[in-house]
């Protein structure tokens, strides 16, 4: 089966919410608005599908980012440079 990662498109941020909250509790609930936040802000945030299915996405964090999350910050308080990768979900049937 092919595999497609492109950037992360304003038409599939429906798509990427159904994921993400199918995978709560392991990663916590999103809002389109918040998407929307990540696809404006985010240094990665890349969309794969597997054949023509919508397969799974990741979200990443690069320094100089405005996002009050304490686990970015914690990287912000003690690092320089470093990549901080925030979500990563994964359709069932491309496990």
């Amino acid at each position: 089966m092919d595999v497609t990662i492109r950037d992360v498109r304003a038409s599939d941020l429906d798509a990427v919410l159904e994921l993400n909250e199918a995978v709560v509790p392991d990663v916590n609930s999103l809002s389109i608005a918040d998407l929307q936040w990540f696809a404006d802000s985010a240094h990665y945030f890349r969309i794969a599908h597997a054949g023509d299915r919508f397969a799974s996405f990741l979200i990443g964090m690069r320094p100089g980012t405005d996002y009050a999350s304490p686990n970015y910050r914690w990287f912000v308080e003690n690092y320089d440079d470093f990549g901080y990768i925030d979500r990563i979900a994964v359709a069932e049937h491309a496990r």
